[in-house]
């Protein structure tokens, strides 16, 4: 009976554990927040941009300009409410001459704001995407 108890206590906290659904919450906005800051800093539509969660925790993003057969590869991650990203075999955007890019989740949307130091925040670039289509 001790051993059902135990076995029943720990499916509990595995199964239902409100950590594990926030942290599957937060990877999937994750992902979301990426592929809007992609698609805003290269001009290029979001629904051709793939993503996908690496373990490590970064993401992996790809992407091919129609009529093309060249694949651009990216790696993002998400700290704060930074976004953090680089080509895939390049360095990480994180020098202060690199655009500052952040993100806000209001409303289901996905907000990307883009500016440099040297800009006002005024002149920042923003961009903003339904969450549901991402």
């Amino acid at each position: 009976m001790q051993k059902i108890k135990r076995m029943t206590l720990y499916l509990s906290i595995v199964i239902f554990s409100p950590a594990l659904y926030g942290a599957s919450d937060d990877a999937a906005i994750h992902v979301k927040v990426c592929k809007a800051a992609l698609s805003s800093i290269m001009g290029v539509d979001d629904k051709t941009i793939h993503a996908e969660q690496r373990k490590e925790g970064s993401i992996s993003l790809y992407y091919r300009l129609e009529g093309e057969k060249e694949r651009y590869d990216y790696k993002c991650r998400v700290d704060g409410s930074r976004v953090i990203w680089g080509s895939a075999l390049g360095r990480w955007r994180t020098d202060k001459e690199d655009a500052l890019i952040t993100f806000s989740i209001s409303d289901a949307h996905i907000t990307i704001e883009e500016r440099f130091t040297d800009e006002p925040v005024s002149q920042a670039s923003r961009t903003t995407f339904p969450l549901s289509e991402l």
